[in-house]
């Protein structure tokens, strides 16, 4: 399925292209397959940016997205999509989707896992749950990171009301 990715939020960039990126050379780094490169060298043709000519290194280093937050399908009945996204689904990730600008920046991946996530806010507080787990702060703070968010404030921001969703991994992390 395809799975688009934005390029800013709140309007600062994410990065998420390159950190994907980082994500899939982290997962074979003695050796970059032929088509993580091409897709590569089609972004840097297709938009002229992020890499600094030698074509192995980003302008700065980015730390990987290992997996990604989303809300599941909604039936037009209102009910939630049974397993919309599950273990052997394959992932094409995309920016622009259903745009004539549409763009598959990266090799397609397979779902590794998929968990539940839920965020609740009790007035100014909030708790994370994975798969009915509540996490720690500092494991609030690494799913954040891993997401692609730079800090936990910009992680708290962006999911500002209660949130139930899932975490689409496409590593052999779970939390």
């Amino acid at each position: 399925m395809i799975l688009g990715f934005s390029q800013v939020i709140n309007g600062q960039p994410t990065l998420f292209i390159e950190k994907i990126w980082e994500s899939i050379y982290q997962m074979a780094p003695e050796r970059p397959s032929q088509e993580y490169l091409i897709y590569q060298q089609a972004y840097k043709d297709k938009f002229g940016k992020f890499w600094d000519g030698t074509g192995d290194m980003w302008h700065e280093p980015v730390d990987p997205k290992l997996h990604t937050i989303r809300n599941p399908r909604v039936t037009k009945s209102g009910d939630i999509a049974a397993k919309q996204w599950k273990s052997g689904d394959l992932i094409h990730p995309a920016i622009h989707n259903r745009s004539p600008l549409y763009f598959q920046f990266a090799p397609i991946m397979k779902v590794i896992s998929v968990q539940a996530i839920r965020i609740k806010w009790y007035k100014k507080q909030w708790s994370v749950y994975v798969d009915d787990r509540q996490l720690a702060v500092y494991e609030v703070e690494k799913l954040a990171k891993n997401d692609g968010f730079t800090s936990l404030h910009e992680f708290s921001a962006y999911f500002d009301t209660d949130f139930a969703g899932v975490i689409i991994h496409w590593t052999n992390l779970r939390y």
